[in-house]
């Protein structure tokens, strides 16, 4: 379904539409993987009615490069018993490694009986078949942390080797505890099945800040950065941060150690998650949800060329009169980009729809 709208992303098109009178009250969170030869496939959560991020994690699929898609089908649905216990699930993310027929879908999930997705495990599932069905994978985490995703696991190739490391943080409502951190840190896993810990990303004391869905990239000279969602650090609200910007972590060694986290004043942020990437020319682009806490009418814009001490003044991406949040971008095979974001049919309503289109940087 195509409509009206202004902005720098083209072919916009609505892939995903909520039922007003199905279990869910909300789409939110879509993830995109180009599979090569037009295949794409987009996941999303469907959230439960009477929850917090909780819901079923959904996916279509386009065989045309995205000019139609598929019905949805459930990659994680909440009706499979496990352990006698039903589970919601949130914030899925995709990674198909260079070589494999593999497509992996990473998420977490949390008891039904929780009230908040906060309080999660991390779970995935691979499809073999370009993601027309998929089977769940059970993980060994050598570790125990609650955590939430955003992103997909990034491989990183260091020294000859690689590795992947998949940005997480601790939410601000686990177990009800108001005392709980909020730190944000890496898992590390060498072939996506055995995870561990792999490091913290620290504020300065001076400078607390809640980082949170970062945006994981390797720079060409190998090294490192992440760049957050940022909010002051409080578990008892969330609120922006003074300079209403995004938040930066450097790694120079593969990811085993970061600069204390340093605002972004480029980058707009007032607690939403945002995209950031790097052009093959080395051009940053930070894509974000402009205006207030919460506000996220529409979709904007910056980018820094090689070289500039500065980023850009802000464009917009997309705007259609209503309300736009949590981009994700993949490759095409064009030197272009293709993007998923939540998206809502007025101001009055927050994440009813998914919408689809395509981006270039340089046009």
């Amino acid at each position: 379904m195509t409509h009206n709208y202004n902005g720098d992303v083209k072919d916009v098109q609505i892939i995903a539409e909520l039922n007003p009178q199905s279990i869910y009250h909300r789409l939110w969170q879509p993830y995109i993987a180009n599979l090569g030869n037009n295949h794409l496939i987009a996941c999303y959560g469907a959230e439960f009615r009477g929850k917090v991020d909780m819901g079923d994690i959904c996916g279509t699929i386009s065989e045309d490069g995205g000019a139609s898609w598929h019905p949805s089908i459930f990659i994680f649905d909440h009706r499979n018993l496990i352990d006698n216990r039903h589970y919601g699930y949130l914030n899925p993310s995709f990674i198909k490694p260079e070589g494999t027929d593999t497509l992996w879908c990473f998420a977490t999930r949390s008891p039904m009986y929780k009230l908040s997705g906060d309080d999660n495990e991390l779970v995935a599932a691979y499809s073999v078949d370009g993601g027309w069905s998929w089977q769940e994978i059970p993980l060994a985490c050598d570790f125990w942390s609650p955590l939430i995703t955003c992103n997909a696991p990034v491989p990183i190739r260091c020294e000859g080797h690689t590795h992947y490391l998949m940005p997480v943080h601790r939410g601000p409502l686990i177990r009800g505890d108001i005392h709980a951190d909020q730190k944000a840190f890496l898992l590390k896993s060498s072939d996506l099945l055995h995870w561990k810990i792999g490091a913290y990303t620290q504020f300065d004391d001076s400078d607390p800040v809640y980082l949170a869905e970062g945006s994981l990239v390797q720079k060409k000279d190998g090294n490192l950065t992440i760049v957050y969602r940022a909010a002051k650090y409080d578990s008892s609200s969330t609120q922006p941060t003074n300079e209403n910007c995004a938040y930066r972590c450097d790694s120079n060694d593969g990811g085993e150690t970061w600069s204390l986290a340093y605002p972004e004043y480029g980058c707009h942020n007032t607690w939403s998650k945002s995209w950031y990437f790097i052009e093959n020319d080395g051009t940053e682009v930070y894509i974000y949800s402009p205006g207030e806490i919460r506000e996220r009418p529409g979709l904007s814009w910056v980018n820094r060329p090689p070289g500039n001490e500065f980023w850009s003044k802000p464009r917009i991406f997309y705007d259609s009169n209503n309300r736009n949040s949590y981009p994700t971008l993949a490759a095409r095979n064009d030197n272009g980009w293709y993007a998923v974001w939540d998206s809502s049919q007025d101001m009055e309503h927050r994440r009813t729809r998914i919408c689809f289109g395509k981006f270039n940087v340089h046009e």
